[in-house]
């Protein structure tokens, strides 16, 4: 291959390269933009509400803010709220929070609040239990389960409970549901998968990492199948390779612990094929350097 095809075949990949980077960053910040405006506090902009009524009720937002999968929890912050016939006077207002002219109490999930007569409605973070396999990782998908029910008064009488669910976690997507029925009480349900930008990069990472393994391995093939005399340097970057495919995994965003299925499908055959490179690196190498019988019979002659 002559100098200036070579010249012209570094231009053009570089080129492909440069447009193929700039058309993931625009494709990012889109995706992004869309996120974040869908998840605007507008009831169209992605509230998921179990019910419209003017009936008396207490009204519950609630905004996903983040998923702890080492702990399996989903953190809520909730806005209370309520019908206009349980607000208070006006006149004695203190804060530009709901406040209420008696007793409410809510119950989200597994946590409970009470808010006296007269005082404000203060917003909250709850977290809430989630169910998952986070082993097919980055196909993972988890179940919410939000049970929300409030009381009014001092002899506790159910209310009407009208509660909005949306939000999408960094990372995350969230598909929000109520179950149909009758009752005054609430029964929320979540499915939160992993963000199209997520699996993306995760597959980008992983077809990376296997590349780096088959240029690694051929390169061992190869020296081998020419009869090439191994040298240090190729011990050396084969060995960098190996050492580096598990910080090269935990790269992916949001990286399960060892043993998911990335690794099984990935990681451990990566090193596995680059531990066999190096061990016939090491076996080649200390067969070309140990002295030769008839060196040694001119040394004992001497």
């Amino acid at each position: 291959m002559t100098r200036p095809t070579r010249l012209l075949y570094g231009i053009v990949f570089v080129t492909a390269a440069a447009l193929a980077i700039i058309c993931g960053l625009i494709t990012i910040a889109v995706t992004h933009l869309k996120a974040a405006h869908s998840t605007q506090k507008d009831p169209s902009g992605g509230w998921t509400l179990n019910r419209l009524t003017n009936d008396t009720s207490v009204v519950v937002i609630a905004e996903a803010t983040s998923i702890d999968l080492n702990s399996q929890i989903a953190k809520f912050t909730l806005t209370f709220g309520g019908t206009d016939d349980l607000a208070a006077n006006t006149s004695t207002i203190q804060s530009n929070l709901f406040e209420s002219n008696q007793a409410i109490n809510v119950t989200f999930g597994t946590q409970a609040f009470i808010f006296k007569k007269g005082t404000p409605l203060n917003n909250a973070v709850v977290t809430v239990p989630i169910t998952g396999d986070i082993s097919i990782y980055p196909f993972d998908s988890y179940s919410i389960f939000i049970p929300v029910f409030a009381t009014i008064g001092d002899k506790a009488q159910p209310v009407t409970v009208v509660v909005a669910l949306y939000g999408n976690p960094s990372g995350f997507n969230a598909a929000y549901s109520f179950q149909e029925g009758d009752s005054v009480d609430a029964t929320g349900f979540a499915v939160v998968s992993r963000s199209r930008t997520t699996k993306v990069f995760a597959i980008l990472i992983s077809l990376l990492m296997w590349a780096l393994t088959i240029c690694g391995s051929l390169l061992s093939v190869v020296l081998w199948v020419a009869d090439k005399k191994v040298e240090p340097p190729y011990i050396i970057f084969t060995t960098a390779l190996l050492f580096a495919m598990p910080s090269v995994r935990s790269a992916m965003p949001g990286a399960p612990p060892i043993g998911a299925l990335i690794d099984q499908i990935v990681m451990v055959w990566c090193m596995f094929l680059l531990s066999m490179a190096e061990v016939g690196y090491f076996f080649r190498f200390i067969s070309s350097a140990k002295p030769s019988f008839k060196l040694l019979k001119e040394v004992d002659t001497a």
